[in-house]
């Protein structure tokens, strides 16, 4: 199982950069069908992510801790929910669509920095 993930992990981390240039894309360059092309790639790319982490933490997990990791999972996700919509309510209104460039720029940023902690963190 464990080598199944570490498979998983690199397509995961290429699916959330990708991500990251889809939200950039977006914030530069607006017209609508180039809108509608990122909307569309986003919602692949979030499913796909998505799917991708369930995957991991199931092959990660031993059965009997499942559910209660999901269960952690699915609260941490839900008590996020309110905070992120107040917080991005106000940045939304301060940067209009700068706020795609802001979430790609973060995104790439937080996932280059994760990655690397972890990649000095496995070296040692």
């Amino acid at each position: 199982m464990r080598a199944r993930s570490a498979r998983a992990l690199p397509q995961i981390e290429r699916d959330i950069y990708l991500l990251a240039i889809v939200m950039l894309i977006a914030g530069f360059w607006r017209p609508y069908p180039v809108l509608l092309a990122m909307t569309a790639l986003y919602g692949f790319l979030i499913s796909r992510i998505g799917v991708g982490l369930f995957t991991l933490v199931q092959n990660v997990t031993d059965v009997a801790y499942l559910g209660r990791v999901f269960g952690i999972w699915f609260i941490s996700v839900d008590f996020m929910h309110p905070l992120g919509n107040f917080i991005f309510g106000f940045v939304i209104d301060w940067l209009g669509d700068g706020t795609f460039v802001l979430m790609g720029i973060l995104l790439a940023l937080c996932l280059g920095l994760t990655d690397l902690v972890f990649r000095k963190h496995t070296a040692v």
